[in-house]
């Protein structure tokens, strides 16, 4: 596991592996070990982590390509919002956290501003400014997309975790 991932995890914390010769098949697993010495490969600092798995079916192997996917967050009973949806970031009250959505109000398209919690690559949970059931405006221009496109990329230097959920 990378460096820049390896704070975010630890032992007994479970993982979901796939493995490519059975597409569609999750096989479960708990982080049993993280090496406290890291190795360079390519100019990359990267962590062994061993992830005990359950094979009841004898169907890992050793040796095949597998994708883990490692929760770090859950929550439950949260509003999420396409990150396509956000407007400009807003500046006022110095948050960070607060964007504007374009949300249907009488036929009408109106600016709201809402306020955002966790977030990943293609969603992100509102705290506050919309609710369940409000129609959201996603503007499709290529001003949107460069821009939504940008913060994507920002998002993914920051944070490499998220890719595969």
């Amino acid at each position: 596991m990378d460096e820049i991932d390896i704070g975010k995890i630890s032992v007994g914390q479970n993982a979901a592996v796939s493995a490519d010769a059975y597409p569609g098949l999750i096989f479960q697993g708990k982080i049993v070990r993280i090496a406290p010495e890291a190795k360079i490969e390519e100019n990359v600092t990267l962590f062994d982590v061993i992830i005990e798995v359950e094979n009841k079916e004898g169907k890992l192997k050793s040796g095949m390509n597998t994708s883990i996917d490692i929760s770090i967050i859950e929550k439950e009973n949260v509003l999420l919002l396409p990150t396509i949806a956000f407007q400009s970031p807003e500046q006022n009250k110095g948050k960070q956290r607060e964007y504007t959505v374009m949300v249907k109000r009488n036929n009408n398209f109106i600016p709201l501003r809402i306020e955002l919690g966790l977030e990943n690559f293609k969603s992100a949970e509102v705290l506050s400014g919309v609710k369940e059931g409000d129609i959201i405006g996603i503007p499709i221009t290529s001003r949107l997309k460069d821009s939504n496109d940008k913060r994507e990329e920002r998002i993914r230097s920051t944070r490499s975790f998220g890719t595969g959920s």
